[in-house]
């Protein structure tokens, strides 16, 4: 794998701040952590940062007074999503005024998978001190704390659709059934699929006797047992045969043997044609029977996208209609929304991600980057709508909603 040049200096850090295979020497590991910073690594932006918001220097202890440019450092650390860079920093707004701002970035830390910043929350609503008093509300100290736990466990994870699940105060929690899965699975990315995005078998694609209906396999084992023909024979088993030459020797033959694909004959059918591209100079072929098509398994046809085995998203159907706002627009719906700009804008790397999402009620603004410090005006961010919204109970309380995608009850609805 190669490295980006920014990650390459951080890990250049690493090694001359622990003697890994060179010299050990702070001052060396600090200067490619200062190349990395300034090249834009979040990581070595947020380890600089925490250093020099000391009160006094400490080269010693490798912190610097210079809280002007750690601040700046955390702060472009944050904008960039990076866990560190927001526990570090909600951690450092320590003023009356700016406690509420510290919440929220640690808030939008544990979108960003910060630990961190989930163990600090779950202390702060199990009572932590505010400049009103003890911030106590134990129903969301808890699940902070399990979505803790499960960060422990995979630290990939990323949970950008944490309003979902979790909304900060004063919004009302949606019910909750105590399970961590269903923190974790209403807070993780989606992504949209239905049976349209699934690609039919090659097979299906054939014509004539290399035809297999979609849906369908030849079995691992012949009906039967394995039988083998020679040409101008008829075929005693009616379904699929292969044609092989018996001993492919020259790399013409060997591919040849490699290209061919099963044809259909019917019991009492004549093999009474050479296969396209030999020639009596190719030696002996034989044709083999491998049966008849057997319905295929829903998970052996379908392949998810790499994420969901993962863990890190889930899939979901398709929305029954397509919806779409501007981000200068209140959300016209509830539910998740996928952000994007155009590919043209300066700034589209950095936003166009696969976890460029966020769980929006009805009415409300949709999340304004500049808040994070990325120079994107809401007006130049399309908001498309993937549902989700959480199903309100009878009482007018929501309970948090998972529906992910289902091959077979897609294909009951003809989806």
């Amino acid at each position: 794998m190669r490295l980006g040049v920014p990650k390459a200096f951080d890990l250049m850090g690493i090694y001359h701040i622990n003697g890994i295979g060179v010299k050990q020497d702070a001052t060396r590991a600090y200067a490619f952590w200062a190349l990395a910073a300034e090249m834009g690594s979040a990581d070595a932006q947020a380890y600089l940062g925490a250093k020099l918001t000391a009160a006094y220097d400490n080269p010693e202890g490798s912190v610097w007074a210079n809280s002007t440019i750690g601040y700046k450092m955390l702060e472009c650390s944050y904008a960039q999503e990076n866990g560190n860079g927001a526990s570090e920093l909600g951690l450092r707004l320590e003023l009356p005024e700016q406690q509420e701002r510290s919440l929220r970035i640690y808030h939008e830390g544990v979108k960003f998978g910060s630990k961190v910043s989930a163990n600090h929350l779950t202390v702060e609503f199990r009572g932590g001190l505010t400049s009103e008093g003890p911030r106590l509300d134990p129903d969301r100290a808890e699940r902070y704390s399990a979505i803790n736990d499960m960060l422990h466990l995979n630290p990939d994870l990323r949970l950008p659709n944490l309003d979902k699940v979790l909304p900060l105060p004063p919004a009302v929690l949606p019910y909750w059934d105590g399970e961590k899965e269903s923190l974790i699975d209403g807070a993780k990315p989606v992504k949209t699929i239905s049976l349209d995005d699934i690609k039919p078998s090659p097979a299906s694609l054939r014509e004539g006797r290399a035809h297999i209906p979609d849906g369908f396999v030849l079995p691992d084992e012949p009906q039967g047992g394995h039988l083998v023909q020679h040409l101008h024979t008829d075929a005693v088993m009616g379904g699929y045969w292969l044609a092989q030459l018996r001993k492919p020797v020259t790399p013409r033959q060997v591919a040849w043997n490699a290209a061919q694909v099963p044809m259909r004959y019917e019991i009492g059918e004549a093999f009474d044609k050479t296969p396209e591209g030999l020639t009596k100079d190719d030696g002996v072929f034989r044709f083999h029977y491998l049966g008849t098509p057997v319905p295929q398994a829903p998970e052996a046809k379908y392949a998810p996208d790499w994420r969901v085995p993962q863990g890190v998203m889930r899939e979901v159907p398709m929305p029954a209609r397509e919806l779409y706002s501007t981000g200068l627009l209140p959300a016209p719906a509830t539910g998740i929304w996928h952000g994007s700009v155009d590919p043209a804008h300066p700034l589209a790397k950095v936003f166009n991600q696969w976890y460029r999402q966020s769980y929006v009620e009805e009415g409300q603004a949709f999340p304004d980057p500049r808040d994070r410090g990325l120079d994107i005006s809401p007006k130049d961010i399309q908001w498309r709508w993937l549902d989700q919204a959480n199903r309100p109970q009878p009482s007018g309380r929501k309970e948090i909603t998972i529906r992910n995608f289902s091959y077979l009850e897609a294909i009951k609805k003809g989806a």
